[in-house]
C-alpha cells in the first residue's frame, strides 16, 4: 500500500484524527509558555511531541478512518507525555482530569479523596494527624480538588485534622463533602439518624470542626426508612438556604429510595440530592442493576466507596501482605471469607499481561465505568496516592472490559458491600 506524501498526510490527519487528538499544537504551546521553551524540559518536551506529531502522520487514509486506532493514538500519546515530563515532577502524574458532579456544573477531579483513615492508629489501619495533614497537601499538589469525610469517622477526628489541614487559603479551592447519620453520643438517643433536628445539628457541629463557613456536599450517610424522607429534605433544604450547605446527597440509598427522594423534594419544591455515594467494585456490581441506571437518567453525580474492596482489589490479601491493612486485625461482616480467590488470581494474571498492578487495573475499572464522577481513594502514603491518582485515569481499552465481565460478571456480587436498611420501615407497617 503506497503511502502519502509527508505534507499530504498531515492534512489527512488533521481533517480525520478525532478532536482530542488534534490537541498537540495548542498543548505544545501551552507547556512551551509554562516550562520555557529554551529549559531543559522545554526541550526534552518539544522533541517528545515532534516524535508524538511524527507519528500521527505516517498512516493511511484506512488506518485513520479506525475509530479504535485513532482512539488507540490518541492515548498512546497522553501516555508517552506523561512517561517522558514525570521524572521532573518527582514521579507525580502530571494532569488531572475533572468531571462534572452531576447535574451541579461543578468540575471535580476524577480522584476523590477520602479521609476515612484520618486519626485512626496506623496498626488500625489509619494514619496520625501528621502524615494525614501531609497527604491532603500532597493531593491538592496532584490536582485533587475533591475531598470526603463523615461526621462519625474516628467520631470527629476526621473533620478536625482535615479542617487543620485546609487552612492558609486551601479551603476556597476545594470541594469539601462531608456525611451525617451515625452515632455520634452513645449516651444520647438522639445524636444519630436522619431526623430534622439530628441533621441541622451535626451540620453546625461538622462546620465548627471543620472551621469552615460552607460545606460543598452534605451527604446523609445511611438511608433510615423509619423516618419519612420529607422530614430529611425540608433540613437539607433549611441548610442549604442558610448558607451551610451548597448541595446534599445520599450515600448507600436503594434505587427506589433515592427515587422517592428525589420526587418528594420537587413536590415540596427543595433542591434534593444531586449525588449518590455507593460501593462499588469489581467484588459487588450489584449498583448496576438499577441505583446506576437513575443516577445516570436523572444526572446525578456518583461518588463510589471502597473501589478497591478494602484492600481486596490490591493483591495484598492474596500475597499474605495484609499487616496493617483494614481486614487484617478486624472484619466484622466476613469480607475475607466470601473472597472469590480464583477469579481474583485471574483477575490479577489480566492485570499482568497488560503490565498494571491488581490494584491499578480494578481502580481503573471504576473510574472507567459510564455514570461514576469520582472514585474514592484512600491512602497512608504520598506513593499509594500517586499510584491511585495514576489509575484514576488510566483508560481501559473494550477489549480489556470485555475481559473483566467475563471474570466478574457485571449486576453480580461475590463480596457483600452495597447493603443497607433498604426498608420497609416502621411507618409503612
Amino acid at each position: 500500500m503506497a503511502y502519502l506524501s509527508l505534507t499530504a498526510q498531515r492534512n489527512q490527519a488533521s481533517s480525520q484524527l478525532s478532536p482530542q487528538t488534534v490537541f498537540l499544537a495548542p498543548l505544545r504551546n501551552r507547556l512551551m509558555f509554562t516550562f520555557g521553551s529554551s529549559s531543559p524540559i522545554g526541550q526534552h518536551l518539544r522533541r517528545t511531541l515532534n516524535l508524538a506529531s511524527e507519528f500521527g502522520c505516517i498512516s493511511t487514509r484506512r488506518v485513520y478512518n479506525s475509530p479504535f486506532i485513532r482512539r488507540a493514538i490518541h492515548n498512546f500519546l497522553i501516555e508517552l507525555i506523561r512517561s517522558t515530563i514525570k521524572p521532573w515532577f518527582g514521579g507525580k502524574p502530571l494532569f488531572m482530569e475533572y468531571r462534572p458532579l452531576g447535574r451541579t456544573g461543578v468540575q471535580v477531579s476524577v480522584a476523590c479523596f477520602g479521609t476515612m483513615t484520618f486519626g485512626w492508629e496506623p496498626n488500625d489501619w489509619g494514619s496520625y494527624e501528621e502524615t494525614s495533614i501531609k497527604l491532603t497537601d500532597y493531593a491538592i499538589d496532584l490536582g485533587i480538588n475533591f475531598f470526603d469525610t463523615a461526621d462519625v469517622y474516628a467520631r470527629g477526628t476526621s473533620e478536625k485534622i482535615l479542617g487543620k489541614a485546609l487552612k492558609g487559603g486551601k479551603r476556597e479551592k476545594i470541594f469539601l463533602a462531608t456525611k451525617c447519620h451515625g452515632k455520634m453520643d452513645d449516651h444520647d438517643p438522639n445524636a444519630w439518624g436522619n431526623s430534622s433536628r439530628h441533621i441541622i445539628e451535626a451540620c453546625d457541629a461538622s462546620l465548627k470542626r471543620l472551621k469552615t463557613d460552607w460545606i460543598d456536599l452534605y451527604q446523609i450517610h445511611r438511608p433510615q426508612p423509619d423516618i419519612p424522607i420529607d422530614e430529611t429534605i425540608r433540613a437539607l433544604d433549611d441548610l442549604r438556604r442558610a448558607g451551610k450547605i451548597r448541595y446534599a446527597g445520599c450515600s448507600t440509598f436503594a434505587a427506589w429510595q433515592v427515587c422517592e427522594a428525589h420526587y418528594v423534594a420537587k413536590s415540596l419544591g427543595a433542591a434534593g440530592f444531586v449525588t449518590e455515594q455507593p460501593p462499588y467494585n469489581l467484588l459487588d456490581r450489584r449498583i448496576e442493576r438499577e441505583l446506576l441506571p437513575f443516577c445516570r437518567t436523572y444526572n446525578y453525580g456518583v461518588i463510589p466507596w471502597s473501589p478497591l474492596a478494602g484492600g481486596m482489589l490490591s493483591g495484598k490479601y492474596l500475597d499474605g501482605k495484609a499487616d496493617g491493612a483494614r481486614y487484617s486485625t478486624s472484619d466484622p461482616a466476613g469480607r475475607l471469607k466470601q473472597v472469590p480467590t480464583q477469579r481474583l488470581l485471574r483477575l490479577k494474571k489480566l492485570a499482568e499481561r497488560l503490565d498494571m498492578s491488581l490494584a491499578k487495573l480494578s481502580l481503573a475499572w471504576v473510574a472507567s465505568q459510564p455514570g461514576i464522577t469520582s472514585p474514592i481513594i484512600g491512602a497512608r502514603s504520598e506513593s499509594q496516592l500517586a499510584e491511585s491518582v495514576e489509575a484514576c485515569q488510566t483508560k481501559l481499552s473494550e477489549k480489556t472490559l470485555k475481559q473483566i465481565d467475563e471474570i466478574f460478571e457485571p449486576g453480580l456480587h461475590h463480596v457483600n458491600y452495597y447493603s443497607s436498611n433498604f426498608g420497609p420501615g416502621a411507618r409503612c407497617a
